[in-house]
């Protein structure tokens, strides 16, 4: 999170100037994870110096944890991932540190006017909850209509364990407040 292809996209600082000197907003898009593969994130960092996101993250305990009070990890297009618990008020400032750094990064030595962060995922989204045990969170008595549950009776497709630890609460009661 927080990166860009600096070969594929060596001259992004340049462009997005030039797109706002025409009246034109540049906008990121990303997903809110952070990659756990280590080769993945020692490329990262050779490119970027400074990059630790998974460090710092763990460093101040900002993960949604799983319901052992481990860090859960899902699975998103960068592969296995942790995900920031932002109803964890330690979220603010980590997430704050991110987004600076992430324009530091982008400007190079000028300017890249970033008008917004895009959050792709409104809700924590992974291709695989991450290890989920049966139990009433996650396979309740009553499942509504949502996209797979009929397949198990799991309320698990496509986002995080029902029984995952956040700050508010289990991921089962803040799901899509």
């Amino acid at each position: 999170m927080f990166t860009y292809d600096p070969e594929n996209f060596p001259d992004l600082p340049k462009l997005v100037n030039t797109l706002r000197t025409q009246n034109r907003q540049f906008f990121t898009i990303l997903d809110p994870v952070v990659a756990v593969n280590s080769s993945l994130i020692q490329e990262v960092q050779d490119q970027f110096p400074g990059y630790d996101m998974l460090e710092s993250g763990n460093q101040a305990d900002i993960w949604v944890k799983d319901a052992a009070n481990d860090t859960l990890l899902g699975e998103v297009w960068a592969g296995p991932s942790a995900f920031p618990d932002f109803t964890n008020p330690a979220s603010q400032s980590w997430w704050s540190r991110w987004i600076n750094f992430y324009r530091a990064l982008s400007a190079g030595t000028g300017t890249m006017d970033v008008r917004a962060l895009w959050l792709d995922m409104s809700e924590p989204s992974s291709f695989t909850p991450g290890v989920c045990g049966k139990n009433q969170w996650n396979y309740p008595p009553y499942v509504p209509h949502v996209a797979g549950a009929e397949k198990d009776g799991s309320l698990l497709s496509k986002t995080l364990c029902m029984d995952a630890q956040l700050h508010w609460g289990r991921h089962y009661d803040v799901h899509s407040l």
